[in-house]
């Protein structure tokens, strides 16, 4: 089994660099997630000695990357770089997916009509996607995402998964991960992973779960950031049920800048650890670029 390394933010100090980072605070983030987005700049700024400077929407840099939560995707190259992830080969690979034009959805269900089906409109990966069930009118589904016939879509099986898993990383690496769900009294824990911790979609409850099942997840993510080192985000992993066996498949690879794919109950501190580590490479941009 995968094991972790011990914390080390507090030991950590970067003092060379010279350009300052905006962090956009979005107002419209639900409580817990305000939560973990407070922890993670908290260590942020303290390692690297005031250099994070908080920003708004209104306030970010017209170019560049900012860090911080922008779920709706309208900082400057959030989409674009939610886009290059899904336009990865070894993702695409990963999900058993490809792009082709939306026109050609049709003929991809008639060719496994009994198979449930993921479209995402790739100029909006994340936040523009439908969930086919056999036998749905895709033509509806293509309108909702906003594709016409000659946009590129991605389209992939869906195995209905649960017991779905977080893993961030940053560099490639896996920094920390959490069931995909929050609970304000086990956040931020010490060393631990919730390895024996998975979510039943039915109840929406924790459960504990076997951890040959976590192992299958971990392994999953490790094996398409092996092909593909993410730079930074998150892989959701979940778990479906082939003939009796549990097996594990990636659902979602999310590119972000650092503070822009929400935790649930990861620890911050060593999510902090590896950002500090990477800082240069995970594109800051000039303070003078800021809003007044």
């Amino acid at each position: 089994m995968w094991k972790r390394q011990p914390s080390q933010t507090s030991e950590i100090r970067i003092t060379n660099m010279k350009t300052d980072i905006p962090y956009v605070f979005d107002a419209y983030v639900a409580p817990e997630e305000r939560v973990q987005d407070a922890t993670l700049y908290y260590y942020l700024d303290r390692a690297l000695e005031g250099r994070m400077v908080p920003c708004s929407f209104q306030t970010a840099p017209a170019s560049g990357v900012t860090w911080g939560m922008d779920r709706p995707g309208i900082l400057p190259g959030r989409r674009e770089m939610a886009r290059a992830a899904y336009e990865n080969t070894h993702t695409l690979a990963a999900l058993d997916g490809s792009i082709i034009p939306a026109a050609l959805v049709v003929q991809k269900i008639a060719e496994s009509p009994e198979q449930g089906l993921t479209i995402r409109n790739l100029k909006d990966p994340l936040g523009s996607l439908r969930h086919m069930q056999p036998g749905d009118d895709s033509s509806a589904h293509l309108h909702a995402i906003g594709a016409s016939e000659d946009d590129p879509v991605v389209i992939h099986p869906d195995y209905d998964l649960r017991h779905k898993r977080r893993f961030m990383v940053v560099a490639g690496k896996i920094t920390c991960e959490s069931p995909k769900k929050f609970k304000m009294d086990l956040i931020n824990p010490s060393d631990d992973d919730f390895e024996d911790l998975q979510v039943d979609e039915r109840t929406d409850q924790f459960i504990h779960g076997d951890l040959d099942w976590r192992d299958a997840q971990h392994a999953a993510a490790m094996t398409l950031l092996t092909a593909y080192p993410l730079p930074c985000g998150a892989i959701d992993v979940g778990l479906y049920n082939d003939g009796g066996e549990m097996r594990a498949r990636i659902d979602c690879v999310i590119a972000a800048p650092p503070g822009g794919v929400f935790p649930y109950m990861a620890d911050m501190s060593r999510h902090a650890a590896k950002i500090i580590e990477h800082a240069d490479e995970l594109s800051p941009v000039p303070s003078e670029e800021m809003a007044p």
